[in-house]
């Protein structure tokens, strides 16, 4: 790493106190000013505190400290002394500069309504160090292969822990091997675009939307530049949730990244959104399963009016024949109807009907109001002359087609919002957790 350029960010005052303490950059993580504060530099592991004459010190009392000219001046030199043109990236709470290098700012936030307008009276910066480590990925990717293909993969670490590099590292060995890589870099630490030319190495088939909401980003990517894997980092929130069900029902795959301080954390967090995802699906599979059995139900009142029409059957043959072409539960519930219509002939059918419901209502996904429908058919019947039955089946069928086709109309809404909170629903169990 080329040490010029750190010190070209830097005013000639701190510029020549960090020259003195002949760093080996590539071990240099952040600089730190903070106005009114001592001047720290987290090296590795640690911190060190730096005196007015470019001397470590392990006294923080001796420790310069930084002044608003100090910041004011940093700043000037970072954004090329135009704080004007950097106004749109100083609003983001960050700069990205030449090398890939990315600045954070903090001062007061003006606001616009509730969008942030710009930051004044900027006090705080902080420098952080670009590191590619190129190969780092080289143990991990034989884990995330199956069949010699690429599998959906999140990594979980601690901030600060190296997941964003092992993710630069990954897209770029998958991008040189082939695989065209779509990469949404909301806030320019994959790619650390300067001028929109990435600044890291993450290969040759890779195609960057930098400062780019991950959510909007995503589904972008997908429309416009027909990846094979969408990489994005620190996913988190319902807007990205739903995009990864985009990108991954569009046949895409996704890498990403998420905080974790523990391997039992990140296990137990995975388990609950695995749960309650399931849960949502779950509950979006019920829905389905209750709109197939309505449309289940109104083929066997088809059915049955066909045979009272034209075969003049007896019930518990009408049954048995209607049952042979039926499905699932309701194919089950006329099948048992019609084997107890034949063993007791002797009493009424609307007993039979009723005591038969108690089976479908503990095995069926029906709801309610369709099973008070289904009840007040049995009442109908065996009753009357057949002019009088069919007339008062047709209400029914009616009534049972306008709910049939109200739910059907709902039901792709409600697997994928069943899904999507479950989901969610994980993630913010997880998040108070934590």
């Amino acid at each position: 790493m080329c040490g010029e350029d750190i010190l070209h960010l830097l005013p000639i005052r701190i510029r020549c106190m960090v020259e003195k303490l002949r760093l080996d950059y590539g071990r240099l993580w952040e600089i730190r000013l903070r106005v009114n504060s001592p001047f720290i530099l987290r090296y590795e592991d640690s911190e060190i505190y730096v005196d007015s004459c470019g001397s470590r010190t392990c006294n923080m009392k001796d420790a310069y400290i930084v002044t608003a000219r100090d910041v004011n001046d940093t700043l000037e030199c970072i954004c090329n002394h135009s704080l004007y043109a950097y106004e749109d990236e100083i609003r983001q709470g960050f700069i990205t500069v030449c090398g890939g290098h990315r600045v954070g700012v903090a001062g007061k936030i003006i606001l616009d309504g509730t969008r942030i307008k710009c930051i004044r009276h900027i006090s705080f910066l902080n420098i952080r160090v670009a590191h590619e480590i190129k190969g780092c990925s080289g143990d991990v990717l034989p884990y995330i292969y199956s069949d010699g293909k690429l599998m959906n993969t999140l990594i979980v670490s601690a901030p600060c822990h190296g997941k964003t590099t092992l993710l630069r590292d990954i897209i770029r060995v998958v991008s040189d091997g082939g695989m065209t890589v779509g990469v949404v870099d909301e806030r320019s630490e994959i790619a650390a675009c300067y001028k929109g030319v990435p600044q890291n190495d993450v290969g040759m088939r890779t195609d960057v939307l930098d400062c780019c909401p991950k959510a909007s980003g995503m589904m972008m990517l997908v429309r416009t530049m027909a990846p094979d894997l969408i990489a994005v980092d620190e996913i988190g929130g319902q807007q990205d949730v739903d995009a990864i069900f985009g990108v991954i029902n569009c046949g895409c795959r996704l890498l990403a990244t998420a905080h974790g301080y523990s391997m039992d954390e990140a296990i137990g967090g995975c388990l609950i959104v695995y749960a309650s995802f399931m849960v949502g699906h779950a509950i979006g599979q019920l829905h389905g399963r209750m709109v197939k059995e309505m449309e289940e139900m109104l083929l066997f009142i088809q059915l049955f009016k066909g045979q009272i029409m034209y075969a003049g059957s007896e019930l518990p043959e009408i049954l048995a024949d209607s049952a042979k072409r039926l499905k699932g539960n309701i194919g089950k519930w006329v099948n048992g109807l019609a084997e107890m219509s034949e063993k007791n002939r002797d009493r009424p059918f609307a007993e039979l009907w009723t005591d038969s419901l108690a089976m479908l209502r503990r095995d069926s996904a029906l709801s309610l109001e369709v099973l008070a429908d289904v009840d007040r058919l049995g009442k109908i019947m065996g009753d009357m002359d057949v002019e009088a039955q069919l007339s008062r089946i047709n209400l029914v069928e009616d009534i049972i087609t306008d709910r049939y086709q109200r739910e059907r109309a709902r039901s792709s809404g409600i697997k994928r919002l069943a899904n999507s909170l479950g989901l969610l629903g994980g993630v913010f169990i997880v998040i108070l957790l934590m």
